[in-house]
C-alpha cells in the first residue's frame, strides 16, 4: 500500500504523467478561495460584489470543470492542486 502511494505522489509531481489541471476562470478560482476560508455564498457575494445566485453559478461551473462531488470536494481538489491558495 505505501508503494502505491509512493508511485501516486511521485506521479503527480511529475508534469509529464500529471494530469492537466481544469481551466477555471478567475471568478471561480476567487470564488472557490473565499469558499475555502468558509464564507457563505452570501458573504462570498459580499466580498466579490456579486449576487448570491452568481457565487452559485462560479462554484456549480468549478465544481463540474474539477469533476467534485460537492462543493468542498472543489475546494479541496483545487486546493491540493494549487489553483487556489491560502496566500
Amino acid at each position: 500500500m505505501e508503494r502505491s502511494a509512493t508511485l501516486v505522489k511521485k506521479n503527480l509531481n511529475n508534469p509529464i504523467t500529471r494530469p492537466p489541471q481544469p481551466k477555471l476562470t478567475p471568478r471561480q478560482r476567487e470564488a472557490l478561495y473565499f469558499a475555502a476560508l468558509g464564507l457563505t455564498n452570501k458573504g462570498i457575494a459580499r466580498k466579490m460584489t456579486i449576487t448570491p445566485e452568481t457565487v452559485k453559478k462560479h462554484l456549480t461551473d468549478a465544481r463540474i470543470a474539477l469533476q467534485a462531488t460537492n462543493r468542498t470536494h472543489a475546494v479541496f481538489i483545487a486546493a491540493s492542486t494549487g489553483l487556489i491558495s491560502a496566500h
